[in-house]
């Protein structure tokens, strides 16, 4: 009975001393020059399976939302049912990532410096 006992406080103390996971917070890029921009509309576009995407007018080093504008109207095309595609930007640790609202796919952003907000 006393070993049973003690066996139970032992994993309840070595349960606890385990560290979690750092919690994911939402981010904004700590850098805004042109070359972050162009290097998180490089990784949003592969994630998309895109050759290249627009951004919307955001401040990105101020917001956590990245939109992704739908391509421009073609010649031929008077109208379009594109909707803007939404990313939430997230910090975990050192990582930053980007999560496509409409999907939950998560992509790990790497080379942009980001922050929590």
């Amino acid at each position: 009975m006393i070993r049973a006992a003690t066996l139970c406080i032992g994993l309840v103390m070595s349960a606890s001393c385990q560290s979690a996971a750092p919690a994911a917070v939402p981010a904004s890029l700590i850098d805004g020059s042109t070359e972050t921009i162009e290097t998180l509309k490089t990784q949003i576009a592969a994630a998309l399976g895109r050759d290249h995407v627009t951004l919307g007018q955001a401040d990105l080093t101020q917001s956590s939302t990245v939109t992704v504008v739908p391509p421009p109207l073609g010649p031929m095309e008077k109208n379009s049912t594109a909707m803007p595609i939404r990313f939430d930007l997230f910090i975990e640790g050192d990582n930053c990532y980007a999560i496509n609202r409409a999907t939950g796919e998560k992509t790990e952003l790497i080379d942009i410096p980001c922050r929590a907000v």
